[in-house]
């Protein structure tokens, strides 16, 4: 986070001993384990209240709305594709394709494609 290594953490602990002394170090820490526990809560106080008022915003409610009528949507679509005679034969002509289009790459890039094609057959 400070990108300080151990060896300079070190340094700036020796420093602080050494004008501190091993008393006052003590107080020193503790006063400071003490502030940043209290940071901490803060911190955790404040996700819980901006993730509690979230929860009951118009936004979030929009959000649902949107997402249920995505899931509609994208049902109403593959029904739709189901019905859809032209899509299976579009698969079917798409199947029978790809060997004729991996040919034709290979033409282009035949050692690129020789090797994908060996790797593909193990």
């Amino acid at each position: 986070m400070f990108n300080i290594s151990f060896a300079e953490l070190m340094v700036i602990l020796l420093i602080i001993f050494l004008v501190l002394g091993p008393k006052e170090m003590a107080k020193v820490a503790r006063g400071l384990g003490k502030a940043v526990k209290k940071a901490q809560n803060f911190v955790a106080d404040m996700k819980t209240f901006v993730n509690e008022s979230a929860e009951g915003s118009p936004l979030n409610d929009m959000k649902e709305a949107v997402t249920d009528v995505k899931d509609v949507v994208d049902s109403v679509k593959s029904e739709v594709d189901k019905m859809n005679p032209v899509s299976d034969l579009k698969k079917e002509i798409e199947t029978e394709i790809k060997p004729i289009q991996d040919i034709k790459d290979l033409k282009t890039n035949p050692v690129k494609k020789g090797a994908d094609l060996m790797q593909k057959k193990k």
